[in-house]
């Protein structure tokens, strides 16, 4: 069964020797806060929230072969909730997975509305890696309060639980329990 928590500084060595094994070479600094995912004390996924000048940033999700499209990167997500807690967070995602980081309440933001750190690096990430990443933004739970107060429209964060199981053999990289046919493109 996978479990997720937040990992102790001291087992920040042996996640880097994960993120090494899934080809992601991580700095991992001790003011991180990383959840993991393990599979009976075997680590099977990691994630890590960075402060980046004072900015609360999602980085290195990473799951182990063997283990993605299980649900272990959405179990990481709603885990990391927590210790987000009620501050604004960024994250520079593939685009592909904009509905994964939905889940939680991030929103896709143009790279002029956010810190210019974070421009300069989504810049870097396209230009200089050929990446097609997004910046999204998660606003504090005040946020979302002081918009609503102002009397703007508000939508609920989307509940995107999938209670159907079928038995397909492609499945979506962001909803592992529904073939990509039984999508409709709306």
């Amino acid at each position: 069964m996978i479990s997720t928590r937040e990992a102790w500084p001291e087992e920040f060595d042996h996640i880097v020797e994960f993120y090494r094994s899934t080809g992601y070479e991580a700095l991992i600094s001790q003011k991180d806060a990383i959840v993991v995912a393990e599979d009976d004390g075997v680590l099977c996924g990691a994630v890590r929230l960075c402060t980046e000048r004072s900015i609360p940033v999602i980085r290195g999700m990473r799951v182990k072969e063997g283990y993605q499209r299980r649900g272990v990167g959405t179990q990481l997500l709603h885990a990391l909730v927590p210790v987000i807690g009620t501050r604004p967070c960024f994250c520079l995602p593939h685009r592909y997975l904009r509905s994964f980081f939905e889940q939680i309440g991030f929103t896709e933001v143009e790279p002029a509305a956010t810190p210019p750190f974070l421009a300069e690096r989504h810049t870097e990430y396209r230009r200089e890696g050929g990446l097609d990443v997004i910046i999204m933004r998660r606003p504090s739970p005040r946020e979302i309060r002081d918009i609503a107060d102002a009397g703007a429209e508000t939508r609920p964060f989307r509940d995107t639980t999938v209670k159907i199981r079928p038995k397909l053999d492609i499945y979506d990289e962001t909803r592992p329990n529904i073939k990509r046919d039984d999508i409709k493109q709306v």
